[in-house]
């Protein structure tokens, strides 16, 4: 199984925020250098570190990390600390055009006829992850409300700041609402956190979406074109605690919460 790791964000959020929530030099300077997978997160590991460690244990065994084309240091990083078992691959995406670009550039990597996508500052639960690995088609990870905020620890507002999902009695993906008002999500309604399982259909349809009003290529309106054209995305329920580093103040978040854990958890 091949996971594409969106990896290229420039962290912005993450610069715009409060730089007093971060212990120390090591953890600003990656701030500052706006690439959130070398965001340290404990004792001589990254993020990138951990994103790759979950993968593995879900049974991915191909990754292609989508990259800015300044990423000599995090190739220094890949090639001073192979993931053990992991073969992994760098797919530059020239120009920030949103995440359906950087899905498309990566396409040309894969080979197989499916594959994970992920974001690179999320860590997933690996059961989530192997629940996709082993899924037959075309499928997302569904969380819960309730699962975000309870296991998460996320606020309500928070949660909002995420899409949510839309399906028939099946299960079977039907709309993608971005950002919907806190009062329109339910406990058990599902929200997408940008965890996917691709076939080439569906990453054709990332290269063919049309920018979004703000110009960008966006991921969830990739997914609905390959609906449209008769793509079946299965709504896979997902519970456990996802790790989300967006602002300063995350980075001890989650730093606490991999800390009970053995390094590469």
């Amino acid at each position: 199984m091949t996971a594409i790791v969106l990896a290229g964000g420039r962290g912005r959020r993450l610069q715009a925020s409060d730089p007093s929530a971060l212990a120390g030099d090591a953890e600003r300077r990656a701030a500052a250098r706006g690439l959130k997978v070398l965001m340290p997160v404990g004792p001589g590991r990254l993020l990138v570190d951990v994103v790759l460690a979950r993968l593995t244990e879900a049974g991915v065994t191909d990754v292609v990390l989508v990259v800015p084309p300044d990423h000599a240091d995090l190739a220094a990083h890949l090639a001073a600390h192979p993931a053990g078992g992991l073969r992994t691959r760098l797919a530059v995406q020239p120009v920030a055009n949103g995440t359906a670009g950087a899905v498309a550039a990566a396409a040309p990597h894969v080979s197989a006829a499916a594959c994970l996508v992920v974001n690179g500052d999320n860590v997933y639960p690996v059961d989530a992850l192997a629940a996709l690995v082993a899924f037959d088609g075309c499928a997302m990870a569904g969380f819960t409300r309730a699962s975000l905020e309870h296991e998460s620890g996320f606020a309500p507002e928070r949660v909002a700041a995420f899409a949510i999902v839309e399906h028939d009695a099946g299960g079977w993906l039907t709309g993608i609402r971005e950002k919907p008002p806190v009062e329109a999500i339910a406990a058990t309604t599902r929200v997408s956190m940008n965890l996917w399982r691709m076939d080439q259909v569906m990453l054709a349809a990332c290269a063919d979406v049309a920018p979004s009003p703000r110009g960008e290529l966006e991921l969830p309106d990739a997914v609905m074109l390959a609906v449209s054209r008769g793509t079946r995305v299965k709504v896979v329920p997902a519970a456990g605690a996802v790790l989300d580093l967006t602002t300063a103040a995350d980075v001890a978040v989650v730093t606490r919460a991999l800390a009970p854990q053995e390094t590469g958890a």
